[in-house]
């Protein structure tokens, strides 16, 4: 559902269906999604339940969820400006190379999805402490190089979309985008360091919440 709601807002604001980087988009994040969500199926149903919940009736602080609302609706405008850009008003374009480069950024970031969650069976879609699932600090994986590999993996996927799509406009998202990770960033941590225990001494070992070396 959540990829034909995707294909109906592109679509719809290209104004036409002859739109090959959208439909390789579509097949790229439909064959993500269910390659990740089976093998979370077979080996952690209980995090595909997690992930599955609706945010909105999910315990969360305030805050994680407006932001969750206001990514979820920036998402859809986002896609929708893309398809006025890349073809009805073609604003913009971007070479073939550059999309298919595009292409691996969004398979790259599913991958580093997937690294996260063999390990991370505590990989909630909201910012919440799991009690009932007796919650523990992670620190394998990737989560040996940065305190939160999930949102490291969302960068490529918000820089290739747009070349895949074949819209250069498209990559101002990360004017917006990347300060609502770094927020959401810092306020999460401070829910685990107040409900997690361990959460502070894994903090002091991992430097580095985001990119390696730089954040």
């Amino acid at each position: 559902m959540f990829v034909v709601a995707q294909g109906v807002v592109m679509f719809a604001a290209a104004g036409s269906f002859a739109w090959p980087g959208g439909w390789a988009f579509l097949v790229l994040i439909g064959a993500s999604t269910l390659a990740v969500s089976l093998w979370l199926a077979r080996y952690d149903p209980a995090l595909l339940a997690t992930r599955l919940e609706p945010f909105y009736k999910s315990p969360q602080p305030a805050w994680d969820r407006v932001l969750m609302i206001m990514i979820s609706v920036l998402w859809f405008v986002w896609l929708g400006l893309m398809g006025l850009d890349a073809v009805r008003f073609g604003w913009s374009s971007v070479s073939w190379p550059w999309q298919i480069l595009g292409g691996c950024g969004l398979v790259a970031g599913f991958f580093v999805a997937y690294l996260v969650f063999r390990v991370n069976s505590f990989a909630a879609i909201v910012v919440t402490i799991q009690h009932q699932r007796a919650h523990e600090v992670v620190s394998s994986g990737p989560y040996r190089l940065v305190r939160h590999p999930l949102y490291t993996g969302t960068i490529p996927i918000f820089v290739g979309v747009p070349l895949l799509l074949g819209s250069l406009y498209g990559l101002l998202i990360l004017v917006i985008v990347m300060p609502m990770i770094v927020v959401r960033c810092v306020l999460e941590e401070r829910v685990l360091q107040e409900g997690l225990s361990g959460y502070d001494a894994y903090a002091r070992r991992v430097r580095y919440r985001l990119i390696p070396g730089v954040w």
